[in-house]
């Protein structure tokens, strides 16, 4: 049977220990730790190392986009010199009005227009923050019409003036 051991301070049954842990074990304790899991890493290393796979991406050759044949016919508005944006329209000549609006919108719209090959320019309206943009002028009414039917076709509502107004038309 199990006899109990009697020392100078306690007294210790049979089966039982005491674990006493200083800054050596603690230290070799930790070596240990870190032996197993450099182990741990190590080993799965070389396992990856030796199931990786290489693959081989090839990338189909595209030849270079060939730039697009030469327009036959240059635009209205590349045969003329460039004309300054804001202006007054000519006497006696049609135009015609896409809209009225703040100076920044109407250098916008006439310089989209010029970029389409349309002659246009920004006239002063009713108040000095307004511009109209025109759209001309026209020379003939064949011209007129085709310019017209391209910004009704667009969905713009558009008409047509000569200038200087008739004196009945001004307010």
């Amino acid at each position: 049977m199990a006899e109990a051991i009697t020392t100078g301070q306690e007294s210790v049954g049979a089966g039982e220990f005491e674990l006493v842990l200083g800054p050596r074990q603690f230290a070799s304790l930790g070596l240990v730790v870190l032996t197993v899991l450099a182990g741990c890493t190590a080993a799965a290393y070389v396992v990856g190392k030796n199931t990786g796979k290489v693959v081989e991406v090839r990338v189909p050759f595209v030849p270079p986009i060939s730039a697009p044949a030469a327009p036959t016919e240059q635009p209205r508005a590349a045969m003329e010199p460039e004309a300054p944006l804001e202006g007054l329209p000519e006497d006696g000549k049609p135009y015609i009005q896409l809209g009225s609006v703040e100076r920044g919108f109407a250098m916008l719209m006439t310089q989209g227009l010029r970029k389409r090959g349309i002659p246009s320019l920004m006239a002063p309206g009713v108040s000095p923050t307004v511009f109209r943009v025109l759209a001309g002028p026209f020379e003939n009414q064949d011209e007129l019409k085709k310019v017209e039917a391209e910004f009704a076709e667009a969905g713009l509502k558009t008409f047509v003036r000569r200038y200087p107004e008739p004196a009945a038309a001004r307010p």
